[in-house]
């Protein structure tokens, strides 16, 4: 059995299209294939409608379903034919995975992100890929894509909220949050940065002692903040650049509720994940960001990289043993963390 129960982590047994917690009695149900490992099996977040979403479902479904969703396609605005083309089409923006240790490809544990999820470039790499989503939507679509691309290596769960992953320790041979750290205090309750620890701890937990994590995330010191951009899930400008304390309360007065996404500098998410055990925190500048780039700056060794040299990994090793020093604080868009727990790994 792969599964543990989510709030006890007590041994599951599987009976009728359910698991059952053989310490503490709790039930998961299991649909369409899809355990499902939180309370609230209704829950829906996308950067499509929910309406929209069960539309490229349906097309997906049909056997003339190129034809169905370009016409689809056609009738949207720019901003959605972008997030459309990335569930869709687009696999690049896994580019990242070359800075993994692709040697121990077993197990992987994606926390998909809707748009920018990896599952399927990933699948070719690894035996197994294991994907969370709090959504059932963007699994059920996950699934269809990967049944038409014949990637059977895909195991799709409906999960997140409890406060376990429910996975055995030392399972992983990496894991990947990719525009998840950030968000991760929306959907759970508690001091924002705590519910951030507490996520990575558990990663800690379930990947094996020389397993490796991969974040992509947002910086807090972007520069683009500096000239007014607003922070993308309040709307509100400089928002990041304030002391936690006083962005509740400017959030507060302006929008009637907390902030409770949460920023950190490399300085700031290096203390984050070496106190949930992360021992080795290695961290690049994907240019223009994240979520989709072109070019890559390695932090610690201070040189610029394109996709076609960025992603040897010998290279990195070396110019990061070379230059040991890095930077103290940076105004890039936004970083790509690579992460390893044990210590006597070296770059």
């Amino acid at each position: 059995m792969d599964y543990l129960c989510p709030d006890c982590l007590g041994e599951l047994e599987e009976k009728s299209k359910k698991f059952i917690c053989l310490k503490c009695g709790n039930e998961y149900q299991v649909q369409e294939n899809i355990p499902v490992f939180c309370q609230n099996k209704d829950f829906f977040h996308s950067e499509l409608t929910k309406q929209e979403m069960n539309q490229l479902l349906a097309f997906a479904e049909r056997d003339d379903w190129h034809s169905e969703i370009g016409s689809f396609f056609k009738e949207q605005p720019e901003d959605k034919k972008a997030i459309i083309s990335g569930y869709l089409i687009k696999e690049t923006k896994a580019a990242w995975k070359y800075l993994l240790d692709l040697k121990k490809r077993e197990k992987v544990l994606v926390f998909s992100s809707g748009v920018s999820d990896p599952s399927l470039c990933l699948s070719r790499n690894f035996t197994k890929v294991y994907t969370l989503d709090f959504s059932r939507e963007n699994l059920q679509l996950l699934r269809i894509k990967a049944r038409r691309q014949k990637r059977d290596n895909i195991i799709t769960i409906q999960a997140g909220v409890a406060p376990h992953l429910p996975f055995r320790e030392d399972f992983f041979d990496a894991a990947v949050l990719n525009d998840i750290i950030t968000w991760s205090p929306l959907f759970r309750a508690g001091n924002p940065r705590q519910t951030q620890k507490d996520l990575l701890t558990e990663l800690s937990r379930v990947i094996k002692p020389d397993g490796q994590l991969y974040i992509g995330t947002e910086n807090r010191f972007n520069f683009q903040y500096f000239f007014g951009q607003p922070e993308e899930y309040s709307g509100l400008r400089f928002i990041t650049l304030l002391p936690p304390f006083i962005a509740n309360i400017y959030s507060r007065l302006l929008r009637g509720k907390p902030f409770r996404a949460r920023y950190h500098s490399q300085q700031g998410y290096r203390q984050l994940l070496f106190q949930s055990g992360f021992d080795k925190v290695h961290f690049y500048s994907p240019i223009p960001d994240f979520r989709d780039f072109h070019t890559i700056l390695d932090l610690a060794a201070g040189s610029r990289q394109t996709q076609s040299s960025a992603f040897d990994q010998k290279n990195f090793k070396a110019r990061s043993e070379e230059h040991t020093s890095e930077p103290q604080s940076h105004s890039f868009t936004s970083y790509a963390v690579f992460c390893l727990k044990k210590k006597t790994f070296s770059f």
